[in-house]
């Protein structure tokens, strides 16, 4: 087990949201433990090779879940190559989260241990599994299934309280004393996570990390309390060697594959202080395009939304691509939590324009929709966000006759305009 469990409990992070975000920290059984979970080698080409096990297995195939999993063999004995990897045998991968999210055993999950380095100095780390990094650059780019991310917290020699703390952002990271990090509380680091994109960072608003690389979080969802599981990094699943996604990226190096787990060869698993080199502080916040002008109503049980985006011109900001994301109003202790539904759409090149989504809106329940853009270069805009208040049911006929004329129009355009994902 972990050393010092004591300040792990204590120091354990608060994940912040954008209003965007579709995919949430959760366990790493939602990758492993479906019926459409799937394990495989790797070709010497990069093509997907045999299967080693399934979740549904086929004649000569192992069962696969998370114990199945190990540093140098399979439960089966079978040897395992470091190219070996997890994938799903669908892409639907957000209608599938928003069922598996809901399971209390999965949801809202961070991983910690503790780590000395050479110094023998201590180092709180902390892990988050997401299935699917969301991020949707110019064209589409960034997407891949899987995804780790952390941050990891020095304590100082007396090991008292933290000296300074280091968040990941995709190849880079970012680090701060102490005493400039965001507390809740008063001893919780806060973490704003990047829309989609699941990096790291210290502070709300727009984030530069690289030539083409832009995030943003608005840091304005409801955050949950996440669980925090203590592992001790003997755990197979931790030292399996392999693959969590089946992403091979198309345009290095704008695109990432899907990631190996933590415990990757001369990572800052086993040096934490790997992480610190060439890490940068107090990050610009450079200006973004203004968020898009959006209108949302109610046809029966539908949404419609209507955007204009005539105000960018033909200028380089013109949105590339709208993100909606649909979120039933819940109270807090209200259970099952209905995770948000988030849709993409390419609007290269339209300014105007109806859509209907195929969300079913429960008659009972408020909704905030939010919608943001993404400009040919990357640059994510802050999110338009309108609520939908629970609906006059006496004007239920009226609206699905509205519905009926409304949907007759909208066909064409929500088949030309939705997700080139």
């Amino acid at each position: 087990m972990a050393e010092r469990e004591d300040l792990l409990k204590q120091y354990a992070p608060h994940l912040k949201y954008d209003t965007n975000e579709g995919f949430f920290a959760d366990a790493p059984e939602e990758w492993t433990d479906q019926e459409f979970s799937v394990l495989r080698r790797r070709n010497a080409d990069g093509s997907p090779g045999d299967v080693i096990a399934s979740g549904s297995p086929q004649a000569g195939e192992a069962k696969l879940d998370m114990g199945f999993l190990g540093p140098k063999e399979y439960r089966d004995q079978t040897p395992v190559q470091p190219t070996d990897f997890l994938t799903w045998t669908r892409s639907d991968h957000r209608d599938q989260f928003n069922v598996l999210h809901q399971r209390e055993d999965y949801r809202n999950r961070v991983y910690g241990r503790t780590q000395r380095d050479g110094d023998n100095r201590l180092w709180l780390q902390y892990w988050f599994y997401y299935i699917y990094n969301d991020y949707n650059m110019a064209g589409g780019f960034g997407l891949h299934e899987g995804d780790w991310e952390g941050i990891q917290l020095l304590m100082e020699k007396d090991e008292r309280q933290p000296e300074l703390a280091v968040y990941a952002q995709h190849t880079h990271a970012e680090y701060r004393a102490w005493r400039d990090v965001e507390l809740r509380d008063g001893v919780t680091p806060v973490v704003y996570v990047g829309r989609g994109s699941h990096a790291s960072y210290f502070t709300s608003g727009a984030h530069q990390v690289g030539v083409v690389w832009w995030d943003y979080c608005d840091g304005e969802r409801e955050p949950p309390d996440l669980k925090l599981e203590l592992i001790g990094g003997d755990e197979p699943w931790v030292t399996w060697p392999g693959v969590w996604g089946a992403t091979m990226p198309r345009h290095p190096p704008l695109e990432q594959s899907s990631p190996a787990g933590p415990c990757r060869p001369r990572g800052r698993w086993f040096d934490p202080r790997t992480l610190l080199k060439g890490a940068a502080t107090d990050r610009e916040q450079p200006p973004l395009p203004p968020k898009p002008s959006v209108d949302v109503s109610r046809e029966g049980r539908r949404l419609a939304l209507g955007f204009d985006l005539s105000s960018y011109g033909d200028l380089a900001d013109a949105p590339e691509r709208l993100v909606v994301t649909v979120n039933r109003v819940q109270a807090p202790e209200e259970t099952p939590r209905e995770p948000p539904r988030t849709h993409s759409f390419a609007v290269a090149g339209v300014r105007k324009a109806q859509l209907g989504l195929r969300d079913h809106l429960n008659e009972g329940s408020a909704y905030t929709v939010s919608v943001s853009a993404t400009t040919p270069d990357g640059r994510p805009t802050p999110s338009n966000t309108k609520r939908l208040a629970i609906p006059d049911l006496s004007l239920r006929e009226r609206a699905v006759e509205r519905w009926g004329r409304f949907g007759e129009g909208l066909g064409a355009t929500w088949r030309r305009l939705r997700g080139r994902r």
